[in-house]
């Protein structure tokens, strides 16, 4: 009779624990999506809180109706601006990096993209090539022209723009290195002035890849970080 007692006395302990280990597990499988769903909440706050703060840190310049971000580290060059050449600069001195921005609104002839004119066209339009040419002579003295090596499409602020990586080869020093982006862009500052030969970009007369690398993201920061000016 005791031990019959004893058996059922165990049966029902062991009994008892299962039933807390099935509902601890089921309360672990509860709780399993929850903590998921806040921790990945929480990862999504801090990247924003990242992106507000990278953003907040960006200094922005008005091209004529568009803020255009300065690459994180770059100043004004005082070498161009003697000049009377915008251009800014960035990076050790010895492998600086530039970055600046054209737009030919004075040439009436290209006013208007439906008039024919492509973006292939554009790394070929001599003017536009001029300016930036006259950027690379303000602090890096190069004679050469450039020679288009790849080529690329991306979208600007609901624009199609041209993505080009070149070299141009001075007569006596190191090739530079260029990423530009071409464009149609409008201008808010000149009424009725709408798709205009543009263009932005970045170079660099070093060959060392951390140069290089801040070369390619000083061009590509403005197709993310780019805004209309308000």
């Amino acid at each position: 009779m005791k031990k019959g007692i004893f058996a059922i006395c165990m049966a029902a302990v062991m009994l008892t624990g299962c039933g807390s280990a099935a509902g601890s597990s089921e309360s672990s499988k509860n709780d399993a999506p929850a903590t998921t769903a806040a921790a990945q909440q929480e990862t999504e706050a801090e990247t924003e809180a990242a992106t507000s703060q990278e953003d907040e840190e960006l200094e922005y310049s008005d091209w004529y109706g568009i803020d255009m971000p300065i690459p994180s580290g770059m100043i004004i060059s005082d070498l161009a601006r003697r000049q009377y050449v915008e251009c800014w600069e960035g990076g050790e001195p010895s492998d600086m990096v530039f970055f600046s921005f054209d737009q030919l609104y004075s040439e009436s002839e290209y006013l208007d993209e439906s008039q024919g004119h492509t973006l292939e066209e554009l790394p070929e339009l001599g003017t536009l090539e001029d300016r930036i040419i006259e950027k690379f002579n303000a602090v890096c003295q190069c004679a050469g022209r450039i020679t288009v090596d790849s080529s690329s499409k991306e979208t600007f602020l609901g624009h199609e723009v041209l993505c080009v990586n070149g070299t141009a080869v001075p007569t006596l020093d190191e090739p530079i290195h260029i990423k530009i982006y071409y464009g149609y862009l409008d201008n808010s500052a000149k009424e009725g002035y709408k798709h205009i030969p543009s263009c932005w970009y970045a170079f660099t007369q070093s060959n060392n890849e951390e140069a290089l690398e801040m070369m390619e993201k000083a061009a590509d920061l403005p197709l993310t970080k780019a805004k209309l000016h308000e």
